[in-house]
Protein backbone atom coordinates (compact mmCIF):
# COMPACT_ATOMS: atom_id res chain seq x y z
CA UNK A 1 0.00 0.00 0.00
CA UNK A 2 1.34 3.40 -0.89
CA UNK A 3 2.50 4.97 2.35
CA UNK A 4 1.39 8.49 3.97
CA UNK A 5 3.72 10.93 1.47
CA UNK A 6 6.17 13.63 2.87
CA UNK A 7 7.86 16.48 1.38
CA UNK A 8 11.39 16.13 -0.38
CA UNK A 9 14.02 19.00 -0.96
CA UNK A 10 13.84 20.68 -3.90
CA UNK A 11 16.94 20.95 -4.30
CA UNK A 12 17.32 17.20 -5.41
CA UNK A 13 14.47 17.99 -8.38
CA UNK A 14 16.64 17.16 -11.18
CA UNK A 15 16.85 13.04 -9.32
CA UNK A 16 13.20 13.36 -9.62
CA UNK A 17 13.16 14.04 -13.13
CA UNK A 18 15.36 11.15 -13.68
CA UNK A 19 13.56 8.79 -11.92
CA UNK A 20 10.47 10.04 -13.21
CA UNK A 21 11.60 9.58 -17.09
CA UNK A 22 13.02 6.66 -16.42
CA UNK A 23 9.56 4.63 -15.16
CA UNK A 24 7.52 6.50 -17.64
CA UNK A 25 9.83 4.86 -20.02
CA UNK A 26 10.04 1.38 -19.50
CA UNK A 27 5.97 1.56 -18.14
CA UNK A 28 2.95 1.61 -20.66
CA UNK A 29 -0.64 2.10 -19.86
CA UNK A 30 -2.83 -0.45 -18.70
CA UNK A 31 -5.79 -0.85 -21.34
CA UNK A 32 -9.31 -1.41 -20.26
CA UNK A 33 -10.86 -1.81 -23.38
CA UNK A 34 -11.83 -5.33 -24.58
CA UNK A 35 -11.61 -6.86 -28.43
CA UNK A 36 -14.28 -6.92 -30.80
CA UNK A 37 -14.89 -10.13 -31.90
CA UNK A 38 -13.32 -13.53 -31.31
CA UNK A 39 -13.71 -16.88 -32.18
CA UNK A 40 -13.96 -19.61 -29.08
CA UNK A 41 -13.90 -23.53 -29.37
CA UNK A 42 -16.58 -24.95 -26.78
CA UNK A 43 -14.46 -28.02 -25.08
CA UNK A 44 -17.58 -28.38 -22.30
CA UNK A 45 -18.71 -31.79 -22.92
CA UNK A 46 -21.89 -30.89 -21.19
CA UNK A 47 -22.64 -28.48 -24.00
CA UNK A 48 -24.63 -29.15 -26.68
CA UNK A 49 -21.96 -27.10 -28.55
CA UNK A 50 -19.78 -28.89 -27.19
CA UNK A 51 -16.57 -29.27 -30.00
CA UNK A 52 -18.49 -26.45 -32.15
CA UNK A 53 -16.51 -23.10 -33.01
CA UNK A 54 -18.16 -19.71 -31.99
CA UNK A 55 -17.78 -16.19 -33.54
CA UNK A 56 -18.31 -13.91 -30.09
CA UNK A 57 -18.80 -10.33 -30.12
CA UNK A 58 -17.81 -7.95 -27.15
CA UNK A 59 -18.74 -4.36 -26.36
CA UNK A 60 -16.03 -1.99 -25.26
CA UNK A 61 -15.87 -3.21 -21.48
CA UNK A 62 -15.41 -6.90 -22.41
CA UNK A 63 -19.28 -8.20 -22.27
CA UNK A 64 -20.39 -10.77 -24.60
CA UNK A 65 -23.32 -8.76 -26.89
CA UNK A 66 -26.24 -10.89 -26.53
CA UNK A 67 -28.50 -9.77 -29.20
CA UNK A 68 -25.95 -9.55 -32.24
CA UNK A 69 -28.05 -8.89 -35.75
CA UNK A 70 -26.96 -5.48 -35.93
CA UNK A 71 -24.11 -6.31 -35.71
CA UNK A 72 -23.29 -9.71 -37.28
CA UNK A 73 -26.10 -8.81 -40.04
CA UNK A 74 -29.00 -11.25 -41.41
CA UNK A 75 -28.52 -15.23 -42.20
CA UNK A 76 -30.32 -16.83 -44.62
CA UNK A 77 -30.55 -19.59 -42.35
CA UNK A 78 -30.83 -19.75 -38.79
CA UNK A 79 -30.62 -23.02 -36.42
CA UNK A 80 -32.41 -23.01 -33.00
CA UNK A 81 -31.53 -24.66 -29.74
CA UNK A 82 -34.12 -24.89 -26.53
CA UNK A 83 -32.34 -25.43 -23.46
CA UNK A 84 -34.74 -27.42 -21.52
CA UNK A 85 -32.79 -27.64 -17.99
CA UNK A 86 -32.38 -24.06 -18.50
CA UNK A 87 -35.72 -22.51 -19.77
CA UNK A 88 -33.28 -20.86 -22.55
CA UNK A 89 -33.47 -20.89 -26.36
CA UNK A 90 -30.09 -19.59 -28.88
CA UNK A 91 -30.44 -18.96 -31.93
CA UNK A 92 -27.49 -19.70 -34.28
CA UNK A 93 -26.56 -18.34 -38.21
CA UNK A 94 -24.07 -20.35 -39.94
CA UNK A 95 -21.05 -18.99 -41.08
CA UNK A 96 -19.34 -21.84 -42.89
CA UNK A 97 -18.57 -23.85 -40.23
CA UNK A 98 -18.48 -21.19 -37.29
CA UNK A 99 -21.65 -20.49 -35.63
CA UNK A 100 -23.01 -16.84 -34.54
CA UNK A 101 -25.13 -16.85 -31.62
CA UNK A 102 -27.36 -14.46 -32.61
CA UNK A 103 -30.34 -13.94 -30.61
CA UNK A 104 -31.86 -15.50 -26.99
CA UNK A 105 -35.21 -15.97 -25.65
CA UNK A 106 -36.68 -17.21 -22.36
CA UNK A 107 -39.33 -19.63 -22.66
CA UNK A 108 -41.40 -22.20 -21.00
CA UNK A 109 -40.99 -25.86 -21.87
CA UNK A 110 -43.59 -28.51 -21.03
CA UNK A 111 -40.88 -31.13 -19.09
CA UNK A 112 -41.08 -34.49 -20.24
CA UNK A 113 -44.16 -33.55 -22.46
CA UNK A 114 -41.30 -31.55 -24.74
CA UNK A 115 -39.44 -34.19 -26.78
CA UNK A 116 -35.38 -34.07 -27.22
CA UNK A 117 -33.82 -34.21 -30.39
CA UNK A 118 -33.60 -32.98 -33.82
CA UNK A 119 -36.49 -31.44 -35.56
CA UNK A 120 -37.18 -29.18 -38.81
CA UNK A 121 -40.02 -27.23 -38.42
CA UNK A 122 -43.00 -28.08 -40.90
CA UNK A 123 -45.27 -25.18 -40.50
CA UNK A 124 -46.29 -22.00 -39.35
CA UNK A 125 -50.01 -20.53 -38.48
CA UNK A 126 -50.63 -17.02 -37.22
CA UNK A 127 -52.94 -18.00 -35.02
CA UNK A 128 -53.62 -21.63 -33.51
CA UNK A 129 -55.77 -23.90 -31.47
CA UNK A 130 -53.93 -25.07 -28.43
CA UNK A 131 -55.51 -26.79 -25.36
CA UNK A 132 -58.16 -26.26 -23.37
CA UNK A 133 -58.76 -24.86 -26.06
CA UNK A 134 -56.31 -21.68 -25.42
CA UNK A 135 -54.91 -19.87 -28.73
CA UNK A 136 -51.45 -18.71 -29.57
CA UNK A 137 -49.88 -16.15 -32.04
CA UNK A 138 -47.59 -16.68 -34.14
CA UNK A 139 -47.07 -20.99 -34.09
CA UNK A 140 -44.17 -22.52 -35.94
CA UNK A 141 -44.79 -26.34 -35.62
CA UNK A 142 -41.68 -28.13 -34.69
CA UNK A 143 -42.48 -32.00 -34.20
CA UNK A 144 -45.93 -33.60 -34.06
CA UNK A 145 -47.87 -30.95 -31.33
CA UNK A 146 -45.65 -29.46 -30.45
CA UNK A 147 -45.10 -25.58 -31.38
CA UNK A 148 -42.95 -22.47 -30.69
CA UNK A 149 -45.98 -19.62 -29.85
CA UNK A 150 -46.86 -17.19 -27.92
CA UNK A 151 -48.10 -17.32 -24.50
CA UNK A 152 -51.64 -18.26 -24.51
CA UNK A 153 -54.68 -16.35 -24.56
CA UNK A 154 -58.32 -17.18 -23.93
CA UNK A 155 -59.97 -15.76 -27.15
CA UNK A 156 -59.01 -16.50 -30.35
CA UNK A 157 -57.42 -12.88 -32.69
CA UNK A 158 -58.33 -11.06 -29.67
CA UNK A 159 -54.84 -10.25 -27.84
CA UNK A 160 -56.10 -8.41 -24.86
CA UNK A 161 -57.05 -11.73 -23.68
CA UNK A 162 -53.49 -12.90 -22.31
CA UNK A 163 -53.17 -15.26 -19.50
CA UNK A 164 -51.40 -13.12 -17.23
CA UNK A 165 -50.53 -15.85 -14.96
CA UNK A 166 -48.64 -17.60 -17.68
CA UNK A 167 -46.68 -15.09 -18.87
CA UNK A 168 -45.69 -14.65 -15.41
CA UNK A 169 -44.21 -17.99 -15.44
CA UNK A 170 -41.90 -17.41 -18.11
CA UNK A 171 -38.48 -19.05 -17.69
CA UNK A 172 -40.20 -22.29 -15.87
CA UNK A 173 -41.22 -25.13 -16.88
CA UNK A 174 -44.97 -25.06 -17.17
CA UNK A 175 -46.25 -25.60 -20.60
CA UNK A 176 -48.69 -29.34 -22.03
CA UNK A 177 -45.34 -29.62 -23.67
CA UNK A 178 -45.70 -26.86 -26.44
CA UNK A 179 -42.27 -24.09 -26.24
CA UNK A 180 -44.01 -20.66 -24.78
CA UNK A 181 -42.49 -17.26 -25.36
CA UNK A 182 -43.16 -13.91 -25.71
CA UNK A 183 -45.36 -12.85 -28.61
CA UNK A 184 -42.31 -10.79 -29.79
CA UNK A 185 -40.03 -13.78 -29.68
CA UNK A 186 -42.72 -15.92 -31.17
CA UNK A 187 -43.29 -13.18 -34.30
CA UNK A 188 -39.12 -13.62 -34.70
CA UNK A 189 -39.05 -16.98 -34.83
CA UNK A 190 -42.40 -16.71 -37.12
CA UNK A 191 -40.83 -14.13 -39.53
CA UNK A 192 -37.52 -15.08 -39.92
CA UNK A 193 -36.87 -18.54 -39.37
CA UNK A 194 -38.28 -20.53 -42.80
CA UNK A 195 -39.94 -23.80 -43.06
CA UNK A 196 -37.41 -26.63 -42.76
CA UNK A 197 -35.65 -24.66 -39.80
CA UNK A 198 -33.17 -26.98 -37.61
CA UNK A 199 -34.86 -27.55 -34.18
CA UNK A 200 -32.16 -28.68 -31.43
CA UNK A 201 -34.11 -29.76 -27.86
CA UNK A 202 -31.74 -30.87 -25.15
CA UNK A 203 -31.26 -30.95 -21.05
CA UNK A 204 -27.77 -29.64 -20.73
CA UNK A 205 -26.33 -27.73 -17.71
CA UNK A 206 -23.45 -27.11 -19.62
CA UNK A 207 -22.07 -23.57 -21.34
CA UNK A 208 -24.07 -21.74 -23.12
CA UNK A 209 -22.95 -18.62 -25.00
CA UNK A 210 -25.87 -15.99 -23.99
CA UNK A 211 -27.23 -15.85 -20.20
CA UNK A 212 -30.94 -16.54 -19.87
CA UNK A 213 -32.84 -13.60 -20.39
CA UNK A 214 -34.82 -11.82 -16.83
CA UNK A 215 -38.08 -12.93 -16.42
CA UNK A 216 -40.79 -10.07 -16.53
CA UNK A 217 -43.87 -9.76 -14.60
CA UNK A 218 -47.16 -8.11 -15.43
CA UNK A 219 -49.96 -6.65 -13.19
CA UNK A 220 -52.89 -8.89 -13.58
CA UNK A 221 -54.72 -6.09 -15.41
CA UNK A 222 -52.01 -6.38 -17.60
CA UNK A 223 -54.07 -8.63 -20.07
CA UNK A 224 -51.88 -7.83 -23.46
CA UNK A 225 -47.99 -9.13 -24.19
CA UNK A 226 -46.35 -5.57 -24.06
CA UNK A 227 -44.05 -7.30 -26.70
CA UNK A 228 -46.82 -7.46 -28.85
CA UNK A 229 -46.98 -5.46 -32.09
CA UNK A 230 -50.21 -5.23 -32.05
CA UNK A 231 -50.74 -4.21 -28.77
CA UNK A 232 -48.22 -1.52 -28.76
CA UNK A 233 -50.78 0.92 -28.49
CA UNK A 234 -52.07 -0.16 -25.25
CA UNK A 235 -49.15 0.28 -23.13
CA UNK A 236 -49.15 3.89 -25.14
CA UNK A 237 -52.45 4.93 -23.95
CA UNK A 238 -51.86 3.44 -20.34
CA UNK A 239 -48.33 4.77 -20.23
CA UNK A 240 -46.80 0.97 -18.54
CA UNK A 241 -44.64 0.50 -21.27
CA UNK A 242 -43.13 3.42 -23.37
CA UNK A 243 -41.63 1.45 -26.43
CA UNK A 244 -42.38 4.19 -28.74
CA UNK A 245 -39.19 5.32 -29.57
CA UNK A 246 -35.28 3.43 -29.12
CA UNK A 247 -33.69 4.73 -25.40
CA UNK A 248 -34.79 4.96 -21.74
CA UNK A 249 -38.16 5.23 -20.77
CA UNK A 250 -39.91 5.22 -17.29
CA UNK A 251 -42.22 1.61 -16.74
CA UNK A 252 -45.06 2.42 -14.68
CA UNK A 253 -45.67 -1.08 -13.72
CA UNK A 254 -42.81 -1.44 -11.30
CA UNK A 255 -41.15 1.86 -11.11
CA UNK A 256 -38.08 0.85 -13.39
CA UNK A 257 -35.94 3.03 -16.12
CA UNK A 258 -35.91 0.51 -18.59
CA UNK A 259 -33.88 0.97 -22.02
CA UNK A 260 -35.77 -0.01 -25.32
CA UNK A 261 -34.33 -1.05 -29.09
CA UNK A 262 -36.50 -1.66 -31.92
CA UNK A 263 -39.45 -1.21 -29.74
CA UNK A 264 -38.73 -4.04 -27.36
CA UNK A 265 -36.83 -4.05 -23.97
CA UNK A 266 -33.17 -4.73 -24.45
CA UNK A 267 -32.43 -6.45 -21.16
CA UNK A 268 -28.72 -7.94 -22.75
CA UNK A 269 -27.47 -3.65 -23.24
CA UNK A 270 -24.87 -2.70 -20.41
CA UNK A 271 -24.11 1.13 -21.46
CA UNK A 272 -24.16 4.68 -21.12
CA UNK A 273 -27.81 6.65 -22.20
CA UNK A 274 -28.74 9.62 -22.43
CA UNK A 275 -32.34 10.79 -21.00
CA UNK A 276 -33.48 14.01 -20.18
CA UNK A 277 -30.05 16.34 -20.42
CA UNK A 278 -27.92 13.62 -18.03
CA UNK A 279 -26.73 10.41 -18.82
CA UNK A 280 -27.17 7.49 -16.87
CA UNK A 281 -25.39 3.82 -16.13
CA UNK A 282 -27.65 0.75 -17.60
CA UNK A 283 -27.46 -2.89 -16.54
CA UNK A 284 -29.02 -4.92 -18.63
CA UNK A 285 -31.25 -2.98 -19.93
CA UNK A 286 -32.57 -0.93 -16.40
CA UNK A 287 -30.90 2.07 -14.86
CA UNK A 288 -28.92 0.99 -11.72
CA UNK A 289 -28.86 3.93 -9.55
CA UNK A 290 -26.90 2.06 -7.07
CA UNK A 291 -23.89 1.67 -9.65
CA UNK A 292 -20.37 3.67 -8.74
CA UNK A 293 -17.97 2.44 -11.73
CA UNK A 294 -16.49 3.40 -14.46
CA UNK A 295 -17.93 3.06 -18.03
CA UNK A 296 -16.94 2.83 -21.60
CA UNK A 297 -18.97 5.19 -24.14
CA UNK A 298 -17.67 7.41 -27.32
CA UNK A 299 -14.57 6.25 -26.83
CA UNK A 300 -13.94 6.80 -23.41
CA UNK A 301 -14.30 6.18 -19.90
CA UNK A 302 -16.76 8.22 -17.91
CA UNK A 303 -17.21 8.40 -13.81
CA UNK A 304 -20.49 6.81 -12.89
CA UNK A 305 -21.88 7.95 -9.17
CA UNK A 306 -24.81 6.44 -7.89
CA UNK A 307 -26.09 5.43 -11.42
CA UNK A 308 -25.33 8.76 -12.89
CA UNK A 309 -22.12 10.32 -14.98
CA UNK A 310 -20.09 12.87 -12.64
CA UNK A 311 -19.07 15.63 -15.11
CA UNK A 312 -17.61 17.31 -12.30
CA UNK A 313 -15.88 14.33 -10.43
CA UNK A 314 -11.93 14.73 -9.91
CA UNK A 315 -11.14 11.53 -7.78
CA UNK A 316 -9.82 7.77 -8.09
CA UNK A 317 -12.16 5.48 -9.79
CA UNK A 318 -12.34 1.72 -9.20
CA UNK A 319 -12.39 -0.63 -12.44
CA UNK A 320 -11.03 -3.82 -13.52
CA UNK A 321 -9.27 -4.36 -10.05
CA UNK A 322 -7.30 -1.03 -10.85
CA UNK A 323 -7.56 2.64 -9.99
CA UNK A 324 -8.07 5.34 -12.25
CA UNK A 325 -7.78 8.33 -12.44
CA UNK A 326 -10.40 10.63 -13.10
CA UNK A 327 -10.44 14.16 -14.35
CA UNK A 328 -14.03 16.06 -15.15
CA UNK A 329 -15.61 12.89 -15.08
CA UNK A 330 -13.26 11.33 -17.61
CA UNK A 331 -10.08 8.74 -17.25
CA UNK A 332 -7.48 10.70 -17.96
CA UNK A 333 -4.77 8.05 -19.34
CA UNK A 334 -1.97 10.55 -19.32
CA UNK A 335 -2.36 11.72 -16.14
CA UNK A 336 1.20 11.46 -14.28
CA UNK A 337 0.76 12.97 -10.68
CA UNK A 338 -0.69 12.34 -7.49
CA UNK A 339 -4.46 11.63 -6.91
CA UNK A 340 -6.31 12.33 -3.69
CA UNK A 341 -8.81 9.41 -2.35
CA UNK A 342 -9.72 8.16 1.40
CA UNK A 343 -7.79 11.05 2.91
CA UNK A 344 -4.92 9.69 1.47
CA UNK A 345 -2.56 11.00 -1.93
CA UNK A 346 -1.59 8.11 -4.46
CA UNK A 347 0.99 7.87 -6.88
CA UNK A 348 -0.78 7.64 -10.57
CA UNK A 349 1.10 6.41 -13.65
CA UNK A 350 -0.24 7.23 -17.38
CA UNK A 351 -3.78 7.47 -15.54
CA UNK A 352 -3.98 3.87 -13.21
CA UNK A 353 -2.64 3.92 -9.33
CA UNK A 354 0.64 2.22 -9.35
CA UNK A 355 0.87 0.40 -5.73
CA UNK A 356 4.68 -0.73 -6.12
CA UNK A 357 5.79 2.44 -6.91
CA UNK A 358 8.75 3.65 -4.53
CA UNK A 359 10.14 7.17 -6.43
CA UNK A 360 9.10 11.17 -6.50
CA UNK A 361 5.64 12.48 -7.71
CA UNK A 362 5.28 16.10 -8.60
CA UNK A 363 2.08 18.21 -7.23
CA UNK A 364 1.06 21.50 -6.66
CA UNK A 365 4.77 23.25 -7.30
CA UNK A 366 6.10 20.74 -4.97
CA UNK A 367 8.02 17.39 -5.14
CA UNK A 368 7.11 14.76 -3.02
CA UNK A 369 8.31 11.34 -1.77
CA UNK A 370 6.11 8.08 -2.35
CA UNK A 371 6.47 4.53 -1.04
Amino acid sequence: MVKKINAFNIQKVFVAFALIAFTLFFVGRNDVSASTTSNYYVSDPNSAMYGKVLKLYYDNQGNIIEDTLGIAGDFSEYEIYVNKSKDLITVYGRDNNVYVPVKRFICSDGGNNTPEGIFYTPAKYRWQTLMGPSYGQWCTRIHGGVLFHSVFYNSKNNPQTLSVSAYNKLGTTCSHGCIRLTAGDAKWIYDNCKIGTKVVIYSKGGYEPFSKPSSYKLPLWHTWDPTDPTSYYLCQQRGCHSIIADGLAYDATDNQWRYYQSGVFADWFTSLAQYNGQWWYVKNGVIDFNANTLAYYNNNWWYVRNGRVDFNANTLGYYNNNWWYVRNGRVDFSANTLGYYNNSWWYVRNGCVDFNANTLGYYNNNWWYVR
